[in-house]
């Protein structure tokens, strides 16, 4: 995530946001301990096999960059 912030921060850009399955919940408690907040939610496939996933965002990269 380190790397990830420098790159995109030398890119120009300020924020970023990723896609995590709901279900994957120690990956979820990684990027919430890193300040990361939920700030979307979407629904992949049908009624029987439906994946929902969690956005994470963080609007200031340098909160990354330790």
């Amino acid at each position: 995530m380190n790397a990830m912030s420098r790159e995109l921060s030398a890119a120009g850009h300020n924020g970023a946001s990723l896609w995590v399955l709901r279900e994957n919940v120690p990956a979820r408690a990684f990027y919430e301990k890193l300040g990361g907040i939920i700030v979307g939610e979407k629904i992949d496939g049908g009624a029987d096999a439906a994946l929902v996933e969690d956005a994470y965002g963080w609007c200031d990269l340098s909160s990354l960059d330790r």
